[in-house]
């Protein structure tokens, strides 16, 4: 067992691992050490900490401004890239909306409602350009500056590091069908609609009047191992064509709710793939100050500018 000093207070203790000073809580070091050498050690650990890497995420926010007239004046609206993100109703909304319904009419209409919606939502290209804001960037770095500025007049280095200019960020943001997945996407909904039709006609001939169609199924299909989106969705629609193909009965001692239930869950299985898979994929475009970048190049544009000052 090892002898070990408190860097702060002195205090001596034995253990078999490093640890923290029960008195004052600094750091306790193996004996024998140099104080000023440990000291010197921790202190530049802490200064290269604050480097920034083209690795580590940049804590930057997007938005938009649109003029709106209020009282008959224009006001400048900002609008933040989170809430575009959502400008479509997510599949758990979807669902909710749709198994709220009070009659399996009201269900039957809302679920073909939403169909046509998501097929309208995955075919329309999306564009919009954003501002980048750094705040929280400026934060940080000024937190580090107070405490970069303490350490040096500890160690009396009369040094002012310069300030930090972060850089102007601009963000073109687009959607658009993916040329692939639009096809699966296409051949699943065309199926997803023939299923519906037949839960239709499925209710009315066995006159089905209860609140089976209001159970939220699950609408999460996961990737297997080696497995892509084409792969997922070749497996949702073999199974929609397994349900399309399948002869649903009735016998005398049931009242349909297990074979409703077979082909809801099919149903909402497919709806979901619709919207959790990147049918409509994203590509990012960035100017920082007068460098373009993509997703992959963005970390080490924003600090190459950095060191270009």
């Amino acid at each position: 067992m090892a002898q070990y000093k408190c860097i702060s207070c002195g205090k001596v203790i034995e253990s078999d691992n490093p640890c923290a000073c029960d008195v004052c809580g600094y750091n306790m070091f193996e004996m024998p050490y140099n104080r000023s050498d440990i000291l010197r050690g921790e202190i530049s650990k802490f200064l290269l900490a604050l480097r920034l890497t083209k690795d580590e995420p940049i804590p930057v926010s997007y938005y938009r401004t649109v003029l709106k007239i209020q009282d008959g004046k224009d006001i400048e609206e900002t609008v933040q890239k989170e809430k575009d993100d959502k400008r479509f109703p997510s599949i758990a909304e979807i669902q909710k909306y749709v198994c709220s319904a009070e009659k399996i009419e009201v269900f039957c209409e809302r679920l073909e409602r939403s169909l046509e919606q998501i097929n309208k939502h995955i075919h329309t290209p999306y564009k919009q350009n954003y501002k980048g804001d750094t705040s929280v960037s400026a934060d940080k770095i000024e937190t580090f500056d107070t405490t970069l500025n303490n350490a040096l007049q500890k160690l009396d280095i009369n040094v002012e590091p310069a300030e930090v200019v972060l850089p102007e960020i601009k963000l073109d943001y687009n959607e658009t069908p993916d040329s692939v997945l639009i096809n699966y996407a296409d051949e699943l909904l065309s199926l997803l609609d023939d299923l519906v039709i037949k839960v239709k006609k499925f209710i009315k001939q066995n006159n089905i009047y209860g609140t089976a169609y209001q159970k939220k199924h699950s609408t999460e299909t996961k990737l297997k191992e080696n497995e892509g989106w084409p792969d997922l969705f070749e497996r949702i629609i073999k199974d929609v064509k397994t349900a399309l193909n399948k002869n649903y009965v009735v016998d005398i001692f049931s009242d349909g709710s297990d074979e409703l239930d077979d082909m809801l869950k099919t149903v909402w299985k497919g709806t979901g793939i619709l919207l959790n898979a990147p049918v409509l994929s994203a590509k990012h475009s960035y100017l920082i100050g007068s460098t373009v970048a993509d997703e992959l190049s963005f970390g080490e544009a924003f600090v190459n500018f950095g060191h270009s000052r």
